[in-house]
């Protein structure tokens, strides 16, 4: 099955969502939702549905829904834009050691015609996020969908799971390995699994820093494109203005 008619298909499913909510049944249903998403529309799409929301700063995700449970939502265009400044992989690390079962919805039309990446990078990411970080990815073609989904979580985990609803904060303290992952990580197109492979090649951050393109090209999934524009972050003079 090809990308576009996975997505069709979920989004199809998507849709039929709306059968299962009832606004009465929503009232007891409890989401944190993080101060930045107030402006993004899904919260009153979830308001209309009858969710009782309540407003925090949280450290990591957009939706809590459960002690259990959070949610990062991300557009499809800040989906791309993540994986190009490195965020998303960072997002996710910080995603998996707060919760034990985080998600991400990617809201939007389709996530590969609102890319300005390659297909394959866009794949790529999808499948570093299931299978490197086990992290679930949904689609949601609007942010009433975005929405349903959101509260249909959020009724499993508080009605029949009987989780209650908590914010867990990002506190684990990192240790010298995973700050060099971090810094690397920050890098374009630089992602926690080619971190590592630069440490492992190069031994030390700053052997990376001091790496040509070739140099760095020697490393597994990292062509002339992805180093040259290393090398250009890396070296070219700060512009104050």
């Amino acid at each position: 099955m090809n990308d576009l008619n996975y997505q069709n298909m979920t989004r199809k499913d998507v849709k039929t969502l709306s059968s299962f909510f009832s606004s009465e049944e929503n009232q007891g249903i409890r989401v944190i939702v993080d101060e930045r998403e107030k402006g993004s529309g899904v919260v009153e799409e979830l308001k209309l549905l009858k969710a009782n929301i309540k407003y925090a700063m949280l450290d990591v995700g957009d939706y809590v829904v459960s002690e259990n449970v959070v949610i990062e939502r991300k557009t499809t265009k800040d989906f791309s834009s993540s994986i190009v400044d490195g965020r998303l992989f960072n997002q996710a690390k910080n995603l998996k050691e707060s919760y034990p079962q985080p998600l991400i919805v990617i809201e939007g039309e389709d996530v590969y015609e609102d890319s300005n990446l390659r297909p394959n990078a866009v794949t790529g990411a999808l499948i570093s996020l299931a299978v490197d970080f086990y992290i679930p990815v949904l689609f949601s073609n609007s942010q009433r969908n975005t929405a349903q989904i959101i509260l249909k979580i959020a009724e499993r985990e508080q009605l029949k799971n009987k989780k209650a609803v908590r914010v867990r904060e990002h506190k684990k303290p990192m240790d010298i390995r995973e700050f060099q992952i971090y810094l690397l990580s920050g890098l374009p197109y630089i992602e926690r699994t080619l971190a590592e492979r630069l440490l492992n090649k190069f031994n030390s951050p700053i052997n990376v820093f001091n790496a040509n393109i070739e140099e760095l090209m020697t490393v597994e999934g990292i062509g002339k494109t992805k180093a040259t524009k290393i090398k250009e972050v890396l070296t070219q003079p700060w512009n104050k203005t």
